[in-house]
């Protein structure tokens, strides 16, 4: 049996799944006067250390992450394409992502479970 070596360039993907979002959002006005919610779920490729050290340094701060998606979504915006963008440059502020890709849906038409736009970087 042989042993698996460790992969150096080799990132982790961290998927987090369904994030609820409460924003202002869509084409018409009336449509944007009351929060809508958004689910986003966000796989990202994160280049850690964490699996060798079990140290929480060499990781990603989930929470801080989470936070920052949150207030991504305070707001007004017509369509999902910019929410997402706007997502993907805040994470860019986190050294750790190598690559995202980010989900979001909304709920507006009828006879559908969701309409998703995804948007990746790089």
């Amino acid at each position: 049996m042989s042993s698996i070596e460790p992969c150096e360039d080799c990132g982790v993907l961290l998927t987090i799944s369904d994030l609820e979002l409460w924003t202002h959002i869509g084409v018409p006005d009336e449509e944007r006067r009351s929060e809508q919610r958004i689910l986003a779920t966000l796989e990202l490729t994160i280049k850690e250390e964490a699996e060798k050290s079990d140290s929480l340094e060499d990781t990603l701060d989930y929470d801080a992450l989470v936070r920052v998606v949150k207030k991504c979504a305070k707001g007004e915006r017509k369509t999902l394409e910019r929410l997402g963008g706007e997502i993907i440059e805040a994470l860019k502020k986190f050294d750790r992502i190598e690559k995202m890709t980010v989900h979001l849906t909304k709920f507006v038409i009828p006879g559908t479970a969701g309409i998703t736009v995804s948007l990746s970087h790089p």
